[in-house]
């Protein structure tokens, strides 16, 4: 499977759980393909050349792949509460059972306020 990663714009709520679905398809059929096996990595920097990561998505279960072809990334409520910034850039990659690696997605980060209720 070889694409360009899809771009666009993440969207976070501060203080707020989120999950983000990518659908994965075969180049060929445009079915959706099986993940199973596969795992994923992501990163929130600074800027598109930024040394600083101000975020890592931290194991296997906050970047899930599925059976059904979704790539689904997990920010909870308490690691976005603690973030002090609200714009970054984004990496999303997707590594198979046999090493290869895979850009899916990327692009800006824009983190809304927390309301207090």
């Amino acid at each position: 499977m070889t694409a360009p990663p899809n771009e666009s714009i993440l969207r976070i709520r501060r203080g707020a759980t989120e999950a983000v679905a990518w659908p994965v398809t075969s180049p060929e059929s445009g079915d959706p393909l099986d993940l199973t096996g596969w795992t994923g990595r992501g990163q929130i920097r600074a800027g598109y050349q930024a040394v600083e990561v101000l975020f890592e998505w931290p194991d296997d279960a906050a970047i899930e792949c599925t059976a059904g072809g979704e790539v689904i990334v997990h920010v909870a409520a308490d690691q976005s509460s603690a973030w002090t910034w609200d714009r970054g850039v984004y990496g999303i990659e997707i590594v198979s059972p046999t090493g290869d690696v895979v850009p899916l997605a990327q692009g800006p980060v824009l983190v809304t306020p927390e309301v207090m209720v």
